[in-house]
């Protein structure tokens, strides 16, 4: 059972810590640590590219397998090269995502006979944040990871609350005891 215990202190440490360290980057350096996080992908990007073709080459079974290799290679390259237009490419698709479900929703809201007004005012906001995302990707972006920053940091500051009050066990957490019979 002390072991468990150990487990579960160690888990929870590790994850408020984890917490902290990345909500604090996103919260003080959002583009920045989302740069270096597009530039790891890009380094595991093209360590696996090259998995992938040096595994061809050894044993040349399948085009496919040198194709995928060498656009994942490329794509790991891009990544690695221009972090900056992958986030801006990110922001953008998704802002014209957004701007495509806008539109849909307002033209859907115009035929509803219930509450109109509302779900008219949902889509126009919505339409609205879309063009905010892909006019200028990079202050969305920043906002957004702030966000998820703070969120971050609020989740680890509960975590180690309910960690030192609970002494870190949770409630599922099975009990030991011994059954004597009457």
């Amino acid at each position: 059972m002390g072991n468990i215990k150990n487990t579960r202190r160690i888990d929870l440490s590790l994850t408020v810590l984890f917490s902290l360290i990345i909500g604090v980057l996103l919260l003080v350096w959002p583009i920045q640590t989302s740069f270096s996080v597009v530039k790891i992908v890009g380094v595991l990007l093209l360590i696996s590219g090259i998995v992938s073709l040096v595994t061809f080459l050894l044993s040349p079974i399948g085009v496919i397998r040198i194709a995928g290799g060498l656009v994942i290679v490329i794509i790991g390259i891009i990544f690695i090269a221009m972090p900056g237009a992958v986030i801006w490419l990110i922001s953008v698709l998704i802002g014209i995502l957004l701007l495509v479900h806008g539109v849909r929703d307002f033209k859907l809201a115009q035929v509803m006979e219930r509450e109109r007004v509302i779900a008219m005012l949902v889509s126009i906001v919505t339409i609205v944040l879309a063009i905010l995302l892909i006019v200028n990707a990079f202050a969305v972006w920043s906002i957004g990871l702030r966000l998820v920053g703070i969120a971050l940091i609020v989740d680890a500051l509960g975590d180690l609350f309910l960690g030192i009050k609970s002494k870190g066990f949770s409630a599922s957490e099975p009990i030991d005891v011994e059954y004597k019979e009457k």
